[in-house]
């Protein structure tokens, strides 16, 4: 995965379902300088990134986010593909034929 022009190994790959790729929220936050809080009893993610602060709930669906977030692959969330550039204005690059996705703030 690419981030910030950065090749970046990920402990955890992303995934395809549901027609989109699903990405590991905390470590892409975390290399896009956002501090991520996790709420375990609401299931709750917390990020505060540059001046602004965005928090989803596993499982909840928003107007930005009509595919909830999921928890996979040893307790970690992961979010829809689009999660970054509808919330953050992130630039998504993806080749699913290559399974490679880049992400540029």
């Amino acid at each position: 995965m690419i981030v910030n022009n950065q090749e970046e190994e990920i402990e955890v790959s992303f995934y395809q379902a549901k027609g989109t790729f699903f990405l590991p929220l905390r470590f892409i936050a975390e290399k896009m300088g956002a501090e991520v809080v996790w709420q375990a009893e609401t299931k709750m993610v917390e990020m505060h990134f540059a001046e602004e602060s965005f928090r989803l709930v596993v499982g909840k669906t928003s107007e930005r986010l009509p595919l909830a977030a999921e928890i996979k692959r040893g307790g970690r969330t992961f979010v829809p593909l689009d999660y970054f550039a509808n919330y953050w204005g992130i630039r998504v690059l993806c080749w699913p034929e290559e399974a490679k996705i880049e992400l540029v703030a």
